[in-house]
């Protein structure tokens, strides 16, 4: 298992990125590690729930906004995939959407 560790900051805010206007942003498939997640599909809905929740209380926009859905290069092999960039409430809620019985999520 890889262990991710950050020493004097949070692992949350080392992923973090900042937009050309200065939003920032995370990778969902940098967060998933972070979250005790190995496999992208399990994530995906855990993602696509904290979505769910954004858009029945701000609307579809907002949802839009704040997990926007994309498609880039990742990984070793910089092999082209799914990845949804999330907004520091999003990924606060895909973490309270998260698996309770992972130690990361606990």
């Amino acid at each position: 298992m890889n262990e991710i560790t950050h020493v004097g900051g949070s692992p949350f805010d080392a992923i973090k990125q900042v937009r050309w206007d200065g939003t920032e942003f995370w990778s969902a498939r940098e967060l998933m590690p972070l979250l005790g997640y190995r496999k992208w599909e399990r994530f995906a809905d855990t993602v696509d729930q904290a979505r769910l929740v954004i858009e029945a209380e701000d609307g579809a926009g907002a949802a839009d906004r704040e997990a926007s859905h994309c498609r880039e290069a990742f990984g070793r092999t910089r092999q082209t995939g799914d990845n949804v960039h999330l907004s520091r409430r999003a990924c606060y809620l895909t973490a309270m959407r998260g698996d309770s019985r992972k130690p990361e999520i606990r």
